[in-house]
């Protein structure tokens, strides 16, 4: 090859990719939704998501990424603080204005909004048993608010490793997407689901209610391989290096890169 790739190129999701450009379409228009991209580990539904969001950014939307993490004592809710952070960092006018009133209700799930904005009031004392209903209406009211103003996509990483509090806010913003311009997009590993964590429960119940599109990920055929390796080397694969790529890597994308790199190398 004449140079090493610098990322995986974008082949074999053409029927993925259209599914997700059509949800896209749907949410401009005013009916968001939820989308969950399945698959095993480095089969590339991140990397999915994110061509959608590439899209969705050439067409006007505000495009925000959070992850959810294995580690233990993660913070509550942490990928909807790391978007609200990514967005107060990109505008953090538009962000004050959205939030309006509701600010305190807000920064009790988002700490870190009370060092940007030094106006917030503090937070009204309610029963604890009544606070996370409140800071769950004040969050969507805030989204309603935002997305009138620039449609969104939110891209939620990792979310078979999401906590408790994350999934129930998830759910809860859930059958209200259809009325707004959001589009979510929740990535995760269908492969030996953990059915002692949240999201298997969350997962069975998004899709009995027929709240989610769920799209599954598989690998790459043999044909896709040679066209990856065809992307990646800028020329075409002798079909006895196809075939062993093929072999060892059994079309998952990750593992075709690090083989390609190794040789290229």
């Amino acid at each position: 090859p004449a140079v090493p790739a610098e990322r995986t190129p974008f082949v074999g999701r053409d029927a993925e990719a259209a599914e997700l450009t059509h949800l896209l379409d749907r949410m401009l228009t005013g009916q968001g939704g939820l989308v969950l991209v399945g698959g095993e580990p480095g089969v590339g539904k991140t990397r999915l998501a994110r061509e959608l969001m590439v899209t969705a950014r050439e067409r006007g939307c505000i495009c925000l990424t959070g992850h959810c993490y294995e580690m233990e004592g993660a913070p509550p809710f942490v990928p909807f603080v790391e978007m609200t952070e990514e967005v107060v960092r990109l505008l953090p006018q538009a962000v004050r204005a959205a939030m309006g009133d509701l600010a305190p209700e807000i920064a009790a799930m988002v700490p870190s909004l009370r060092r940007t904005y030094a106006d917030i009031p503090p937070l009204p004392e309610v029963p604890a048993d009544q606070q996370r209903r409140l800071i769950f209406g004040a969050f969507l009211e805030y989204v309603r608010r935002a997305t009138l103003k620039s449609p969104g996509v939110f891209l939620l990483d990792d979310l078979h490793w999401a906590d408790e509090p994350t999934l129930q806010l998830l759910q809860y913003l859930v059958p209200h997407l259809s009325s707004l311009r959001l589009l979510v997009v929740g990535t995760y590993r269908d492969v030996e689901l953990d059915v002692k964590r949240p999201f298997a429960k969350t997962l069975e119940a998004l899709l009995r209610q027929r709240l989610a599109t769920r799209i599954a990920l598989r690998r790459l055929s043999e044909a896709g391989v040679q066209e990856l390796l065809a992307r990646m080397s800028g020329s075409a694969p002798p079909s006895g290096l196809t075939k062993a790529v093929f072999r060892e890597t059994e079309g998952n994308p990750f593992f075709i890169e690090e083989v390609y790199q190794h040789l290229y190398e």
